[in-house]
C-alpha cells in the first residue's frame, strides 16, 4: 500500500529570506532521505500545498521516485485557513479514489501559525474528516505561535526531526490503513477524537525545540 504525505508549506511574506532558504533545504533533504530509503522508495507518494495570499496545490500526489521539489517563493499574507480547506478537499478526493488501498495520509504542516484568515473554521471542517489522516505541525521561525498550532494538532515536532527516517514506523508491515469513513470514531465538539486519532506511531518523541 502507498503512504501519501501532504506537505503544507507557509510561503507568506514572513518567510522571506533565510527562513525560506531553510525551508527549501529541508524539503530537498526530506525528499533525498525518502528517495534512498528502499521501503519509502516503493511506497511513499508526496504532494505539496503552498500558501501565501492564496493556497496552491503545486505538486499533486507523486511517487517519490518522480517527485521534484518545487520552486518556492515567499510573498503575501498567511492564508492558513484557505490552505487547510484545500488540504481537506485533497484528502477527501484521495480517500474516495483509493479507499482502503492506501495507508492513512500524513500531513506535515510547516508554518509559524500566525495566520491572517479564518483558520479555525477550516480546522473545524478538517475535524469532520478525523481518523482519515495524521496531522503533524512543524513550527518555523523563532516566533512561531505554538498555542495556535496546538489548536490544530497536539503533535508538534522540530523540523530537524522530520527526515526520511522519521517515517519508518509508518511504513512498517502493521501500519494502519485508511479507516472507512462510516466506521470511524465520532468527533467531539472540542476535537478530542481528532487528537486521539492523529497520534504518531509509538517510539517517536515529540519535541518543541
Amino acid at each position: 500500500m502507498n503512504l501519501p504525505i501532504y506537505v503544507v508549506l507557509d510561503c507568506s511574506g514572513g518567510m522571506y529570506g533565510e527562513p525560506m532558504e531553510a525551508l527549501k533545504e529541508w524539503l530537498r533533504t526530506l525528499h533525498a532521505g525518502l528517495l534512498f530509503n528502499p521501503v519509502a522508495f516503493e511506497s511513499v507518494q508526496m504532494a505539496v500545498i503552498t500558501f501565501g495570499d492564496f493556497p496552491r496545490l503545486v505538486t499533486p500526489l507523486t511517487d517519490i521516485a518522480a517527485f521534484i521539489p518545487p520552486e518556492l517563493e515567499a510573498a503575501g499574507l498567511s492564508g492558513l485557513g484557505a490552505a487547510l480547506d484545500l488540504l481537506h478537499d485533497c484528502l477527501r478526493e484521495q480517500h474516495s479514489r483509493t479507499g482502503a488501498n492506501s495507508m492513512r495520509p500524513i500531513v506535515l504542516l510547516v508554518t509559524d501559525g500566525c495566520a491572517t484568515d479564518d483558520w479555525m473554521a477550516a480546522v473545524d471542517r478538517l475535524r469532520s474528516f478525523a481518523g482519515q489522516f495524521q496531522m503533524i505541525a512543524l513550527p518555523c521561525g523563532s516566533h512561531a505561535d505554538l498555542d495556535a498550532l496546538r489548536l490544530i494538532t497536539p503533535h508538534i515536532h522540530s523540523v530537524r526531526e522530520v527526515t526520511g527516517h522519521f517515517f519508518e514506523p509508518y511504513l512498517s508491515s502493521d501500519a494502519e490503513p485508511i479507516r472507512d469513513e462510516h466506521s470511524r470514531a465520532g468527533v467531539s465538539s472540542d476535537g478530542s477524537a481528532l487528537s486521539s486519532l492523529t497520534s504518531p506511531p509509538s517510539g517517536i518523541t515529540l519535541s518543541l525545540d
